[in-house]
């Protein structure tokens, strides 16, 4: 143990100052025992020691001669503060790196998924730029340091999330002008069917006068070039033609008031004509009308045709001659008004196949409607061997087509 003078002066060398009285009295209870020095200063091993104890450098048995290995003991149990600042100091900023480079990750899942559920793509397209930037600078702190892999992955991802956000906003700036375009063209839809019907009514209800008023004999009345053709064949079946027996007819005020004014008109003496038009040549539709004034002025409706209205079979522009003298020659026609006796259409068509042309009327003059089927086989480019040209009308009876006519370029 060493001495009371020894024990102070090491204490002043190693703590850098002179005991008080009490650690005096503890290190006299203690035997002066130097190796208690830094317990009785009250020093714990993680503490940083004073700055006078670490400019000891000459060894103890020099300068007292004495108690080398007390000394040796205390020096082995102090840290260096350099090295508790330097370890507390990566760990602190390793675990910042970790802290920032999770917060990357999860701003950029916010941002990818807001960027494609919300209309904001332009907003957090620049929040995913801001976030690649600090997933950079995340990145740049963990630089030589241990454990990058996070940070590094933070940044690749927020890069993606840059790429997935501008698509965002790519796409929706494409429906947005897929929008644009496609509005304009519904309002002005919407606002030609309103119009059309505006104007439909407008005809029909221009010349629906009253009951017991007389209609107006001034055919203009009756003119609309732009009116829109809404006919159909039950519309023309439907009708009440008065015929030559002069029988109660559809009062032309309810024909206008259904369909609307007519394409043409025409008035001579007692009797108009009301002439309805769509389209033209194979897709032409016609329906005319022929109307009797009556004792009181009013006009009802006494015979029609139409044409087009009617469901007529497959043409076939390509056809190529295949009538023959000896064919057509054979062909039987039948009663004009039912067909019978006549050839059946469906039996020609099986063995000459489509016509080049073809087209059902409806006529009714008051005695009912007849149908008629009109064909055309035409092939001015065959030889001399097939007919260039036959014409067959059918007529319709319980819903199949008698031949009634036929005519070719080789009649005499």
């Amino acid at each position: 143990m060493a001495g009371k003078e020894e024990w102070v002066s090491l204490f002043e060398t190693v703590i850098g100052r002179k005991p008080t009285s009490e650690e005096f009295m503890k290190a006299k209870e203690g035997d002066f025992d130097p190796s208690k020095i830094m317990e009785i200063a009250g020093y714990q091993k993680e503490q940083e020691i004073p700055e006078a104890s670490k400019s000891i450098t000459v060894p103890l048995e020099e300068t007292t001669g004495q108690l080398p290995k007390a000394t040796s003991d205390i020096s082995s149990q102090i840290p260096s503060p350099q090295a508790v600042k330097t370890n507390q100091g990566s760990t602190s900023r390793l675990d910042l790196v970790v802290i920032l480079a999770a917060l990357s990750l999860l701003f950029s899942l916010v941002i990818l998924l807001a960027a494609w559920l919300t209309p904001l793509a332009l907003t957090f397209l620049v929040l995913s730029i801001l976030n690649l930037v600090f997933a950079g600078l995340v990145l740049f702190l963990s630089l030589k340091k241990p454990n990058q892999v996070l940070a590094i992955i933070a940044t690749i991802v927020s890069a993606l999330v840059l790429l997935s956000s501008l698509g965002a906003l790519i796409f929706q700036n494409a429906q947005e002008s897929q929008k644009q375009t496609d509005s304009p063209k519904t309002s002005q839809e919407d606002k030609k069917e309103v119009s059309d019907a505006s104007d439909d009514e407008k005809s029909k209800e221009d010349t629906s006068d009253s009951d017991g008023k007389a209609d107006s004999t001034d055919v203009n009345d009756y003119i609309d070039k732009s009116a829109k053709f809404d006919w159909t064949e039950k519309d023309f079946t439907d009708l009440t033609f008065s015929g030559y027996d002069n029988n109660n007819g559809t009062p032309l005020k309810d024909i206008i008031k259904d369909h609307g004014k007519a394409s043409d008109a025409e008035i001579s003496g007692n009797d108009m004509t009301l002439t309805y038009e769509s389209g033209s040549g194979l897709n032409g539709k016609e329906v005319r009308l022929r109307f009797e004034k009556q004792y009181d002025n009013s006009f009802i409706l006494y015979s029609g045709s139409a044409y087009g209205l009617s469901d007529a079979p497959k043409r076939n522009p390509n056809y190529q001659a295949n009538w023959s003298k000896e064919d057509y020659d054979k062909l039987t026609e039948g009663d004009m008004d039912t067909g019978q006796g006549g050839n059946k259409w469906t039996d020609i068509q099986k063995q000459h196949g489509d016509p080049s042309d073809a087209y059902v009327s409806l006529a009714n003059y008051g005695d009912g409607v007849s149908k008629t089927l009109m064909v055309t086989y035409s092939d001015y480019d065959s030889d001399d061997s097939k007919l260039t040209y036959v014409s067959l009308d059918f007529v319709e009876n319980d819903g199949t087509y008698y031949l009634i006519n036929k005519y070719s370029d080789q009649d005499d």
